[in-house]
């Protein structure tokens, strides 16, 4: 007696090509998948923004209250003003910052925004305030340029609008 060769038995969830499947006029409404999840990236830059906010609001303090402190003269700043205005503008950029960063870290696209032109003033401010007091300055310019980096180069891109 002779035997038949055996056929290899098909992969599971296989279907026989011989069977059409039913075939389905229905097609859902097409639904808008969910944002793309931009990864920690954009979550460390606003944890990043938010804690040069709270050093932008020591150094406000410092100016305000001891500007005896800082290493320059006011005239040898680039921008003439007192430790005063200076204060105040590292203060309200602090506050400012911290909201921002805050607003990146739940997901909020406004606060991305708002989060990128805040450290790019903080920068601005710390170049001219740099005089005043270097090291810190370049660190905190260091950490705008991780900020900008980290909002704009990881966010998600927009949805499509349907």
């Amino acid at each position: 007696m002779t035997e038949l060769p055996r056929q290899p038995a098909p992969p599971l969830g296989a279907t026989d090509p011989a069977v059409v499947p039913p075939s389905d006029d229905f097609e859902a409404w097409p639904v808008p998948d969910a944002a793309p999840d931009a990864g920690g990236m954009v979550r460390f830059a606003g944890v990043v923004l938010a804690l040069a906010g709270f050093a932008h609001i020591v150094a406000g303090v410092v100016a305000l209250t001891e500007p005896a402190r800082l290493q320059a003269r006011t005239a040898a700043l680039p921008v003439h003003v007192g430790y005063t205005t200076w204060g105040w503008v590292h203060l309200v950029l602090g506050v400012l910052a911290v909201g921002a960063g805050f607003g990146v870290v739940v997901g909020n696209r406004l606060a991305a925004v708002v989060a990128v032109v805040l450290a790019l003033v903080s920068a601005v401010v710390n170049i001219v305030f740099l005089k005043a007091e270097p090291g810190w300055g370049v660190l905190m310019i260091a950490l705008d340029v991780l900020v900008i980096w980290g909002v704009t180069a990881q966010a998600p891109p927009p949805r499509p609008e349907h």
